[in-house]
């Protein structure tokens, strides 16, 4: 489980991340980041609709991108920028593995600079 102050909760929060957030698209999910806290921790949030399927499958989609989150800031990989970042899933996602997931996930989080850099190559945003 994501630790309370890496958690997105409220709603206001949400809504300024879909409004002034930038959007990367993947098969699975939507990840949408706003990145206007400096220093502070990454919020993440997860979004299922109810387009997903009911609430067993809503309730899938979820954990698995909250896991794939938890592995990628355990691996020491996400980079600390204070960015809100918000996931949200996409029809495929109900019948996706957690290696789909955490795949599509760091190769999301690596196009919006939210990884280390390898060898010191790389920031934010890739530029």
């Amino acid at each position: 489980m994501l630790q309370k102050q890496s958690r997105l909760t409220r709603k206001q929060d949400f809504k300024k991340v879909y409004s002034g957030g930038q959007a990367y698209v993947h098969r699975l999910f939507i990840l949408k980041l706003r990145d206007t806290r400096g220093d502070l921790p990454s919020r993440y949030g997860f979004v299922t609709s109810s387009k997903i399927g009911k609430a067993v499958q809503r309730n899938r989609a979820r954990r698995l991108f909250r896991e794939a989150v938890r592995l990628l800031i355990l691996e020491g990989g996400v980079r600390e920028c204070g960015c809100d970042v918000v996931m949200i899933a996409r029809n495929p996602a109900r019948d996706s593995s957690l290696e789909k997931v955490l795949y599509a996930a760091r190769e999301q989080f690596r196009k919006a600079g939210l990884l280390k850099p390898i060898d010191g190559v790389g920031d934010l945003h890739g530029s």
